[in-house]
Parts: C-alpha cells; sequence; structure tokens
C-alpha cells in the first residue's frame, strides 16, 4: 500500500512508496537493524519490516539496539518448504559438488563417504549401486532440469498454499531480501511471493560466500545487490541470474566506525572459524610463542567464533598458563554478538592489529581491504579434502590465494616462515594500508545507507561509484 503525502501545495501530491523488507538470520539484524541502516530508508519509504520466525532471530533482536522497528511482522515457513528445498539443493545447478566439498558432515549423512574422496563431478560416478545410477543420471542436462522442474513446481505449491492468505506482502511496492546464505530457505518464499503479487524484488548479499556456497535459487530476482566484481561472477555464472540487473553495493559491516580509538599495545588477532579444520587453540600456543621470541612486547589476541564460546573461559585459564602475551578477545561471546557495539568492535580490532591470523573467515578478507597483511592457515588433517588443502573446497577462499598481502602457510611446518614474512612486510609497510582485495570487497566514498537507498531507486538516482 503506498502512502500519499501533500507537500507545498493542495494540488500537488508526492507518493512516497512501500519497501517491504525481508530479514532473515541474526547476523542480518545485526548489520541493519542495529545500526541506522533501515532508518534512513524510512526517509523514502513507507517500512514493513518481515522477519523469519525463529528463536535465533527473536533472541537476535532481543539483544539488538536501539534502531528496532515497534511493528515487526513474523513468517514462518514449513518443514516441507525444507525438505524440498534441501533436494533442489542437492540435484540441481552444480551445488551437489559444491555443498559436499564444503560441509563434511552433511557429505557423510548423506552418501556415506569414504575416507579421502573429495567429491566431484567425476567421483559422482565412482558410487556404487543406487547412489551412482541416481546421482550420476542426475547430472545428465535434461534430467537435470527435469528433475528441477519437478522440484521447483512442489516447492511453488508448498509456498502457495502456506501463505495464500498471506496479505502482508500485497501491500508493498517493492521487496528488498536480505539473505544469510542458508541455503535459499526463506528467502525463495519471499522471492516467488514477489513474482506472484508482480513486486519487484531487490535481493542483497551480505556475506562473502553466500553465492558461491551457501544459496540455491529456483526464482531470479529483479535487482541483485553483490559485494563486487567476484561476487558479480559468482551471481552470474553460478547461480545463473541472468536476466537481474546486478549493482556493486559492497558490505554494510565495514568501515562504520567514525573514527578509532587509540590501542596502546601493540598486537596480532587471531581470527577463529566457524569451521574448524584446524586445531585453532594448538596454533594460538605456537604463534604466542613465536610472537614473544620476535616481538617480545606484543601481544596476540584470540577472538574464537561466536558458535565456540561456551567452554571458552574454561579453556582460557588452563591455557593461558605460562603464556602472558594471550589475551582474550572480550567480544566474542554470544550475549554480545549481535549488537552494534560488536561490528564497531571488530572494526577497531582489525584496524588497530599489526596483522590478523586465521583459517576461514570473512574477517580476513575485511583485514585485506582495510589494508592489513594476513597470515593464512590453510591446511587441514581432515580426509575430506586431498593433499590437505582445506581451502580448495571454498571458491571464496581461493579468491585470495596469491594476494600480495596474503602469507599463507599450506602445512604446520611453513606458518614460522610465513609469520615471520609477515613481520617483515609490515616494517617495512609494503603495500599496507591500501585496500587489497577491490574486486571482492570495494570501497566507495558513500555510506552503505545512500548506497542502498540508490540500489533501491535505480529510475531515479545516479550510478554507484566505487574509489579507484
Amino acid at each position: 500500500m503506498s502512502l500519499n503525502i501533500e507537500v507545498n501545495s493542495p494540488n500537488k501530491v508526492i507518493r512516497k512508496e512501500t519497501l517491504g523488507i525481508c530479514i532473515t538470520t541474526p547476523r542480518l539484524i545485526q548489520s541493519f537493524l542495529t545500526t541506522d541502516i533501515i532508518d534512513k530508508l524510512s526517509d523514502s519509504f513507507e517500512l514493513k519490516i518481515f522477519v523469519e520466525n525463529s528463536q535465533s532471530n527473536i533472541e537476535a533482536l532481543g539483544k539488538a539496539g536501539t534502531h528496532i522497528p515497534e511493528e515487526i511482522i513474523f513468517l514462518s515457513r514449513n518443514s516441507f518448504q525444507r525438505k524440498i528445498e534441501m533436494l533442489y539443493l542437492d540435484f540441481v545447478t552444480c551445488f551437489l559438488a559444491r555443498t559436499a566439498k564444503s560441509f563434511e558432515t552433511r557429505i557423510r549423512w548423506r552418501f556415506n563417504l569414504p575416507a579421502g574422496n573429495k567429491l566431484t563431478f567425476q567421483k559422482i560416478y565412482g558410487f556404487k549401486g543406487a547412489r551412482r545410477l541416481i546421482l550420476g543420471l542426475s547430472q545428465l542436462p535434461f534430467i537435470n532440469l527435469l528433475i528441477g522442474w519437478v522440484l521447483k513446481s512442489f516447492l511453488s505449491l508448498s509456498i502457495y498454499f502456506r501463505t495464500r492468505n498471506l496479505t502482508e506482502i500485497q501491500d508493498v511496492d517493492k521487496l528488498m531480501i536480505l539473505t544469510g546464505g542458508a541455503f535459499g530457505g526463506f528467502e525463495n518464499v519471499m522471492l516467488k511471493l514477489s513474482r506472484s503479487l508482480n513486486v519487484t524484488s531487490f535481493l542483497v548479499v551480505d556475506n562473502w560466500d553466500n553465492l558461491s556456497s551457501k544459496s540455491v535459487f529456483p526464482w531470479e530476482p529483479h535487482h541483485v545487490g553483490v559485494w563486487g566484481t567476484e561476487m558479480e561472477k559468482d551471481a552470474r555464472l553460478i547461480q545463473q541470474f541472468s536476466r537481474a540487473t546486478i549493482t556493486r553495493l559492497g558490505c554494510s559491516r565495514v568501515n562504520i566506525l567514525a573514527e578509532l580509538e587509540p590501542i596502546e599495545v601493540s598486537f596480532v588477532y587471531f581470527v577463529g572459524s566457524g569451521k574448524q579444520w584446524i586445531d585453532e587453540w594448538a596454533q594460538v600456543k605456537i604463534l604466542a610463542k613465536l610472537l614473544a621470541e620476535y616481538k617480545p612486547d606484543w601481544k596476540i589476541v584470540y577472538r574464537p567464533h561466536p558458535f565456540f564460546t561456551e567452554k571458552k573461559e574454561e579453556s582460557v585459564i588452563s591455557f593461558r598458563q605460562g603464556i602472558p602475551n594471550l589475551e582474550l578477545d572480550n567480544f566474542s561471546d554470544s550475549d554480545s554478538f549481535y549488537g552494534l557495539e560488536a561490528l564497531q568492535h571488530i572494526e577497531q580490532m582489525i584496524k588497530g592489529s599489526e596483522f590478523v591470523i586465521g583459517s576461514h573467515s570473512t574477517m580476513l578478507v575485511e583485514a585485506l581491504h582495510y589494508g592489513k597483511f594476513v597470515v593464512a592457515l590453510s591446511w587441514t588433517e581432515s580426509k575430506i579434502f586431498l593433499d590437505g588443502d582445506a581451502w580448495a573446497g571454498y571458491d571464496h577462499m581461493l579468491q585470495i590465494r596469491g594476494n600480495p598481502g596474503v602469507f599463507e602457510a599450506r602445512s604446520p611446518d611453513q606458518v614460522q616462515a610465513q609469520f615471520s614474512l609477515a613481520l617483515s612486510a609490515r616494517s617495512k609497510g609494503n603495500l599496507s594500508g591500501k585496500n587489497l582485495v577491490p574486486e571482492i570487497l570495494p570501497s566507495f566514498n558513500e555510506p552503505y545507507g545512500v548506497r542502498l537507498e540508490k540500489f533501491l531507486k535505480p529510475e531515479f538516482n545516479p550510478a554507484i561509484t566505487e574509489l579507484r
């Protein structure tokens, strides 16, 4: 429903469009609702906020800050939709191989994959019996399209019967869908509804790996907002968005601090991963000892991923015995994860560090964006990856392999050498301070909220320009 507002003259009416905003995950609640991004859109649109009805989203809203709208509409999807989406993911658009490479638990549960195998299209034909026949035939072009059509039809029917009385969506002129990359779940419900109701859809992708390994979209949006040129390739080649208008928006979580607070102690920042391909605690201990040898007055600050914070206090108390230069990042616990302060703290810590260390984390590319060197720990002892290369199954991680700001240790034996090289480069200042990944996470001369408004009003606003 559109709102008519009279201005200046009783005969002059400006039509203020109604914008529906669909939020799917706690991380997006943090990035868009705890900041002032949504507030700024209210100047141009009448807003309606839709949030997927999940316990984690409700908890995140409870922990968020002062920018939460008074009225939020909670929407649900049923278990049938979830099952169809997972089948669609398994059989269609090449995601069988991509997902299998990335998620060890999922592979072993679905296919009982023996240790040492790396699943590719060639290896599909190595399966025995019915698995070999079904998976092999499903990848033939005609059968793949047929399976996709059947599953998409079931998904369409499920969405229709679940939401046929949903009148709230009918009242919007435009629908912005913020995707959390959870295998294209609730986002697909909203995309299908927008198509059925002839509502213009704007899909905003706000995490590094969402399009390369974490999403499947049976229905193409009208407009797609991505980080940079690399994600634009993912949208075209992997997701096969052929008709959508694609705009480079950057990321909502970077460059949000007005100014940095001074940090008196020099430190390196070890950022934990949500997927534990290495023993992070063991590497923290090794790197703390190396740092004590090379830079006795520096600290190493470890930020565990919020997925692994339950035992961190007990672990740190016992682990820090004899490691005086080790500190724990006090903003890494789950209670503080969904607030605006957590976003600001991460930016403060990355920018204030000498360099960043990690294995699999979006914070590595954020560090490179801020011009910080990265010591990357890319090996694994898991048998799922051949040659112990944990980055081989992640297209987005391969985008920073070979970057001049990345000092990559592909085995434990290379850690000391790469750590030493990073220290040397840091002391010389080579490349430090400039955006080292403009093709992945570009820099802009306007705040994210301004770019987002232009994206939502392409018919009235000039192009979004990147800094070069």
